[in-house]
């Protein structure tokens, strides 16, 4: 078995090293997320529904993922454990939202989303709380980057 067949998109290393984190549609139409150890074994699903699940991340500290999820209508953020469990939908009535990314110290989300007609960037707490707002201009914001 290896990642990387034509069913497999977005893949990334654990902070450790380890894992590496992937979306797939091996197993179903729509994607899911999936883990597996760099030597190819433990393969592990982690998210099983019928919705697409994508754009699956890290936190720096390899033990939470957040993730874009379609189950529930639109996309919106979902964060769960590394291990799959506690999957919890953390964004609502932003529109269609993408590219969710940690902050450095993991205290924060980094993500765009369409609320306004037009794709801004929004950061909020690794727990869905303190939504702001941090770009207004006309002009579409697709994908923010930390820097130290």
């Amino acid at each position: 078995w290896v990642v990387g067949s034509k069913d497999d998109a977005i893949a990334s290393l654990s902070p450790d090293g380890d894992t590496i984190l992937f979306e797939s549609r091996r197993e179903s139409d729509a994607f899911q997320i999936y883990t597996i150890d760099v030597d190819g074994d433990d393969l592990t699903r982690l998210t099983h529904t019928d919705a697409l699940n994508i754009r699956p991340a890290w936190s720096p500290d390899g033990s939470r993922i957040v993730f874009i999820s379609a189950r529930d209508g639109d996309y919106q953020i979902y964060v769960m454990n590394s291990d799959g469990t506690k999957q919890r939908r953390l964004t609502y009535d932003l529109g269609v939202v993408n590219s969710p990314t940690w902050s450095p110290d993991g205290s924060l989300i980094l993500f765009n989303a369409d609320r306004t007609g037009n794709l801004d960037l929004y950061v909020m707490r690794d727990d869905g709380s303190d939504i702001r707002q941090i770009t207004t201009h006309p002009a579409d914001d697709y994908q923010g980057s930390w820097q130290p």
